[in-house]
């Protein structure tokens, strides 16, 4: 059960697509986007029946059962349940047949593979490889810790796994070029060499081409690991502002 990365990602390598716009700068999302459809379309290939869009996989399960109590119709994994519904469960309850879920930018799976209760979550990076990008944004550090406290109060450590695909394009004759590519798992990535940008929404931000994977506990250690990394960050981020804005000023109150 799960995916072939290794077979998806050289499968990758070679695929171009036409770019976006024919003079000016790309950003990143607009260089994304066409490269996130080549992936989709890959992964569909070999996976026709357990690879979807996030919002396509939601609809698909409600529709199985469309005039149940909404409740009956949740996920069962608690974590897959947050993460696919970003802890507002809103949207799931007041689906109806006539009212379908549609794809927002802020979705948390670019695509999703789900197999008998297993959910992993696939998120497309791409990077211009001439460029010196800064590192991307790859998930809200919030999200992740709500996420891991979600695993760690429902005992639920093997329903969830999160990968990224990152494609490293040129530009060649007009057209965007995938000429490398590679993955990486959350769950491998040692939780204290995440850095959490403050001042960019708490984004975890990392190239996923260069990204080390060397953790090799257990999700549930992961997940503690982590938590004890993001408080310590907030703590931080807390003794600053409070260094910053707060008793420099407090004197003259």
């Amino acid at each position: 059960m799960g995916i072939d990365y290794n077979k998806i990602t050289k499968a990758l390598v070679g695929t171009s697509v036409a770019r976006p716009n024919k003079t000016g700068t790309l950003s990143g999302h607009a260089a994304g986007e066409p490269f996130s459809v080549v992936l989709y379309n890959t992964l569909k290939k070999d996976y026709p029946t357990t690879v979807f869009k996030q919002y396509e996989y939601l609809n698909k399960l409600f529709l199985a059962s469309p005039y149940t109590s909404p409740k009956s119709r949740l996920i069962s994994s608690p974590t897959a349940r947050f993460l696919l519904s970003d802890k507002n469960e809103s949207a799931f309850l007041k689906w109806t047949p006539s009212k379908l879920l549609e794809e927002k930018q802020n979705d948390t799976a670019d695509m999703l593979y789900v197999e008998n209760g297993y959910f992993d979550i696939i998120d497309a990076k791409t990077t211009q490889i001439k460029k010196n990008a800064q590192p991307p944004n790859i998930i809200s550090a919030f999200k992740v810790a709500n996420m891991c406290a979600t695993m760690i109060k429902y005992n639920d450590f093997d329903s969830v796994d999160i990968h990224y695909v990152s494609m490293d394009w040129i530009e060649n004759e007009g057209k965007l070029q995938c000429v490398g590519s590679a993955y990486k798992s959350l769950f491998k990535i040692i939780p204290e060499e995440l850095y959490i940008n403050w001042s960019a929404a708490l984004q975890i931000q990392f190239h996923p081409q260069t990204v080390e994977q060397k953790f090799n506990g257990s999700k549930q250690e992961w997940a503690k690991l982590y938590l004890n990394h993001f408080v310590r960050s907030a703590k931080r981020r807390i003794d600053k502002m409070r260094n910053d804005f707060i008793d420099e000023f407090t004197p003259y109150l």
